[in-house]
């Protein structure tokens, strides 16, 4: 059997905080932001997400998947923070190309992907955050 890595309280506390540290780094300060523990197998995911009234809700799951550090929440919030960032250029470029969901969503996670190490190395990196 797998062992599991459960969310505590204290986790969602730090998310708070990388929440709003990485609100302000991205200019999303004017977002109102909530944090809970879901039931879902995702470690992270945005929902309730009101573009119109800058609101949305950070639903962790029930298992992380791996250990939980410091470092991990950090990158899970810079991940989840920069699907709301960059949901501008996604509309920009669905109302420009008229791409299929799935193809954009490939590319979105791929921009992504690369953003979060960039913006949240490792500790052990000489990246520019180090």
């Amino acid at each position: 059997m797998r062992q599991k890595y459960p969310f505590t309280a204290e986790h969602l506390k730090q998310v708070e905080h990388y929440l709003e540290k990485w609100k302000a780094k991205l200019d999303l300060t004017s977002w109102r932001t909530s944090v809970k523990q879901g039931r879902h197998s995702a470690i992270g995911l945005v929902e309730r997400i009101d573009y119109e009234g800058k609101l949305f809700r950070l639903v962790l799951g029930r298992d992380a998947g791996e250990t939980i550090t410091d470092h991990f929440l950090e990158q899970l919030v810079v991940h989840e923070l920069l699907h709301i960032a960059i949901y501008p250029v996604k509309v920009m470029v669905l109302a420009e190309k008229e791409l299929m969901g799935e193809h954009i969503h490939s590319a979105e996670h791929g921009l992504i992907n690369i953003l979060e190490v960039l913006l949240c190395p490792p500790k052990e990196s000489n990246g520019p955050n180090a």
